[in-house]
């Protein structure tokens, strides 16, 4: 479901465009409803909309009972912990399909005990739906790991940075050690990993 200009729910079948974004806004004077991109441009909720329905036309195309087939339930071999970073989808850098992977995103792919939605997927993924891998994937260039290593107050997401931090306190006698910037994020995503 999308969230229209007026607040009402427009139904878009069995798609998820994670469409939520802090320049996401809805002018209501002239009823578009539009996001601001990084590149400046501006993207309107009816392409996305189109999009949507051009998409599962082309799922029926290739596959008639596509839509059938996720309707009996789920019943993926692996829970996937990654980041929300956009440029990193879970099932296209596995190179799975639709049902294959239980999918968990948040920023820099943290595991937090005290994260109620991670505990419930979490369970879910290995109680109910009986994974038999559970993955937890970083990458490099993490948005969340460089504002965790800066000075920087990031608001309230510093409730959430502080979870990296606390990795880099760990480690710190080996990433001090390491005097290129880059390397030392980059060993951090990796570490970042295995602490999870």
């Amino acid at each position: 479901s999308l969230v229209s200009q007026s607040g009402r729910l427009a139904q878009v079948p069995m798609a998820s465009h994670p469409l939520a974004s802090r320049n996401f806004c809805c002018d209501g004077n002239d009823g578009e409803s539009k996001r601001e991109s990084t590149t400046g441009r501006a993207a309107d909720l009816s392409d996305v909309i189109q999009k949507n329905r051009e998409w599962v036309q082309e799922m029926l195309n290739e596959d008639e009972d596509y839509f059938k087939g996720l309707e009996s339930g789920q019943s993926p071999s692996i829970l996937y912990i990654g980041c929300s970073d956009s440029r990193v989808p879970a099932n296209m850098i596995l190179g799975l399909s639709t049902n294959e992977v239980f999918v968990h995103r948040n920023v820099a792919n943290l595991v937090v005990n005290s994260d109620m939605n991670f505990m419930s997927v979490l369970q879910y993924g290995v109680e109910v739906l009986n994974v038999g891998h559970i993955i937890v994937c970083g990458h490099y260039d993490c948005g969340g790991v460089r504002a965790a290593m800066t000075k920087q107050d990031h608001g309230l997401a510093e409730n959430w940075l502080r979870n990296i931090r606390d990795v880099y306190r760990l480690h710190s006698d080996e990433l001090d050690m390491i005097t290129d910037p880059e390397a030392r994020h980059r060993r951090l995503v990796e570490l970042n990993v295995v602490e999870q």
